[in-house]
């Protein structure tokens, strides 16, 4: 039984780690360090806990932070696309507000 058992034990979350590492650097690619901080440092925390866990050999539970850290990368980096797009909105309204205010119409 104990043989059996042994057979399921977790593979390293090699790919979980790949992928919650790469979610992080189109994080800070999309500017979330100034946009997203709270979001960014979030995923980042579980991604380090992630690494410390399969180091440890507790797979299922860097895969589980890993998984983690991921979604909350991407949350960081969609957070920061739309803080940018409200931004380049504001500017917008904001030029169209001067033009109005000179008489011309867009």
């Amino acid at each position: 039984m104990a043989s059996a058992l042994a057979g399921c034990a977790s593979a390293p979350p090699q790919q979980e780690l790949l992928l919650a590492g790469a979610a992080l650097d189109g994080a800070v690619s999309a500017g979330a360090a100034e946009m997203a901080p709270a979001e960014l440092l979030l995923a980042r925390n579980k991604f380090e806990s992630a690494k410390v866990a399969a180091a440890k050999g507790d797979n299922d539970r860097a895969r589980a932070l890993a998984e983690e850290a991921e979604v909350d990368a991407l949350l960081a980096r969609n957070k920061a696309g739309a803080e940018r797009s409200r931004r380049a909105n504001a500017e917008v309204q904001q030029g169209l507000k001067a033009l109005q205010e000179q008489g011309i119409k867009p």
